[in-house]
């Protein structure tokens, strides 16, 4: 059975984390884009709830719909780092330990162990359940926009690993 070696074991992982995340960050933010594009506060036929939401919170700044925008992505780019920082690096340490336990290396098959192969499909079911729930673009754009950060968060993990693997821990 083909092995691969630890170094080639978190490149490729890190890869896919790196490609996923900045996909669903450059989706995430087309739909809060097309979002704004729609939303007019005297309107209520627009596809943005949560950006209609951030208006009170926009008038103590100036008030304007890009204000509203800017606030939404803030949220985003929030819940995505915190999610990198406290879900993924877990589930790359997982990963790493995964890795140590057999040796350095690995089978292409048992890339990931079971418990992230769970927590990638997951997110993936979501991701399709979120088209066919037809949620307003901007929540759509929240949620791929901080996801995709996640994501991006934790390929670098693994980068990291790669080439500091001492500063896994911290």
């Amino acid at each position: 059975m083909l092995k691969i070696s630890r170094g080639w074991v978190f490149f490729i992982s890190g890869l896919f984390m790196l490609a996923s995340g900045s996909m669903l960050l450059n989706k995430g933010a087309h739909y809060m884009a097309d979002a704004f594009a729609s939303f007019s506060i005297s309107s209520s036929s627009y596809d943005a709830t949560l950006l209609r939401g951030m208006a009170p919170l926009a008038s103590l700044f100036n008030g304007s719909a890009h204000t509203g925008l800017a606030l939404l992505l803030a949220l985003a780019a929030l819940v995505g780092l915190l999610k990198g920082q406290f879900v993924m690096k877990k589930v790359v340490n997982r990963s790493v330990l995964h890795v140590e336990k057999n040796g350095g290396s690995v089978s292409l098959f048992r890339l990931f162990p079971r418990q992230s192969l769970i927590i990638i499909g997951s997110m993936m079911l979501l991701g399709i359940a979120f088209n066919k729930f037809g949620l307003p673009l901007d929540v759509r754009g929240v949620i791929d926009f901080a996801i995709g950060l996640a994501l991006v968060r934790g390929g670098i993990f693994y980068f990291r690993e790669i080439w500091m693997p001492k500063l896994r821990r911290r």
